[in-house]
Formats: C-alpha cells, structure tokens, sequence
C-alpha cells in the first residue's frame, strides 16, 4: 500500500516536499508463503510542509570496531584518529577551483573542492597529507564527527512484540523513533 499512499501524500504535502522514502526490517516476516518472499519490510514516508523546515540529522553513536575501520591513521603528534579524503570533486570549473593549485592541476574532468586559497590554509594548519609521490588528501578526523549518520535503510529498530514492550493492541503498531 506504501505506493498507493505516497500518490495521497504527495497530492497532500506536494510532491516537491517529498523528503525520504525510509525502509525499516521488521522482526518476524509476515504473510509469508512458499511462493513469494517473506515481508519483513515497513516503510515511513517522510514528508515535509516547506522547504523551510528543521533538520536535526539523526546520528547513531560510532563504535570502537567501525571508528578504527573508517579511520585508520593516527597523525603523531597529536595521536587524533583520522581519514584520508580527495579534495578534488567531479565536474569542470572555470573559476579559482579549476585552476592549478601549487602546480598541479586536478584530475581530469575535476576541480578543487576548495579555493587555492583555503587549500594553503589547510596545509597550513596541518590539515592536507601529502604521499609520498606529492599527492595531496584532506585529513578528516574522528573527534570532529558527531556520529555515523542514519541512513534510509533501517535495520536496527526492533518490532515491539520481539522487545517485550507493552503493545497497545493495535495490529501493525510501530515502534517510537
């Protein structure tokens, strides 16, 4: 029925205030039949009145398994955990970004994400690696990370018969988020 109602919502909200289409894996599949596959999805629709609205984006805590996977540098002198990212993005520019940057020029059919400018102050303030064959990378460091930010694919919040919560009785009652 989810289609069905995004047609309503989107006459409702306004197709342009159609924000996120978000799946969330149910505990226990139901209507199942040996000739289809089981349905452990819900779907939220997630709508807002303007384009003018508050966003508080949800972030779940990082783990000590997941922060050392996704950065896994440590800078010495400080001890701070970080990651390597390119400062470089797709699409050709005219403008500062698309010009050479301490003599070297990006990658075919990219551009700076910052203004040579800024890129000297990074470098300055340590924030730029450089290999060992002279490429640079912007140092992205964990404690600067508010958290790993949720997704639309939601595997982690439970039905609230398989968490012994207190149902009211409602058949397809979903859990609080």
């Amino acid at each position: 029925m989810a289609f069905y109602t995004k047609v309503i919502m989107d006459e409702i909200f306004g197709q342009e205030n159609f924000r996120n289409w978000i799946t969330r894996k149910k505990c226990n599949p139901k209507n199942y039949t040996h000739k289809a596959f089981g349905n452990i999805s819900d779907f939220i629709l997630f709508y807002t009145k303007s384009s003018n609205y508050v966003w508080h984006r949800p972030m779940e805590a990082w783990t000590t398994e997941r922060a050392h996977k996704e950065y896994p540098y440590i800078e010495p002198e400080t001890g701070r955990r970080y990651k390597k990212v390119p400062i470089h993005a797709p699409g050709l520019r005219n403008g500062e970004t698309g010009k050479p940057w301490r003599g070297m020029v990006p990658p075919p059919g990219k551009h700076w994400q910052y203004l040579p400018a800024t890129l000297d102050e990074m470098d300055a303030r340590g924030e730029i690696y450089w290999s060992p064959n002279g490429n640079p990378r912007r140092k992205v460091y964990l404690d600067a990370s508010g958290g790993v930010p949720v997704q639309d694919i939601w595997l982690e919040f439970r039905d609230a018969r398989n968490q012994n919560i207190h149902v009211t009785g409602y058949p397809t009652r979903k859990i609080p988020i």
